[in-house]
């Protein structure tokens, strides 16, 4: 049975916070690079919203989902967190992660597999090929990107899907849509186009 203890979902939100704030002091004190401090701080937001969703009722759930939101939209607003808003491109992934994660939660309407799922695919299959992109020319990256994302996505959806042709046909269209999300859109597009697909 899920907990809808707040105390507790508070205090895992608190633990959040402090890996922001510790990932915070090594862009500044340490000279982290902000490519390596935003796929952390994507991939701790990402595995988060899965455990809340676990533990914890809708309820909470959304109730923790928008707190952090005002949190990063403040922190976008007022430019305070440089290990997250610090970076030369034009982007609101920040602020569209949580926004995605909420409309995914939404869509998804009481089917864990569907959620979870699509959660785990912007969490990894996204950051993956993210990094990607940091390690590689431009023009490389882009395709080699959307090819480390095809594979982590399917890697993810085995655990889901047995059909094998639903499972790669979703995760090719996965893969399209995050190439052609711009300006950090894919934190919201892939997970909504995800649920969307499971939900078929």
């Amino acid at each position: 049975m899920k907990s809808d203890n707040p105390y507790y979902a508070l205090a895992l939100c608190l633990f959040f916070v402090s890996l922001l704030i510790i990932i915070e002091l090594f862009v500044r004190h340490r000279n982290l690079s902000t490519d390596v401090s935003r796929r952390l701080s994507h991939i701790a937001s990402g595995m988060l919203a899965v455990v809340i969703y676990q533990l914890f009722t809708p309820f909470i759930f959304l109730i923790c989902n928008i707190i952090l939101l005002v949190i990063i939209i403040i922190s976008y607003h007022k430019k305070i967190l440089h290990s997250v808003h610090n970076v030369t491109r034009k982007t609101y992934g920040e602020v569209l992660l949580p926004l995605g994660t909420l409309l995914a939660f939404i869509v998804a309407h009481d089917r864990p597999e569907v959620f979870i799922s699509s959660i785990l695919i912007m969490t990894f299959a996204d950051a993956s090929a993210g990094i990607v992109g940091d390690l590689r020319a431009k023009q490389r990256a882009s395709h080699l990107g959307s090819i480390v994302f095809f594979v982590v996505s399917i890697f993810i959806l085995t655990f889901f899907i047995k059909d094998t042709f639903s499972l790669f046909s979703i995760a090719f269209i996965l893969s399209v849509v995050e190439k052609i999300s711009p300006l950090g859109s894919d934190n919201f597009t892939i997970p909504l186009t995800a649920v969307i697909l499971l939900s078929l």
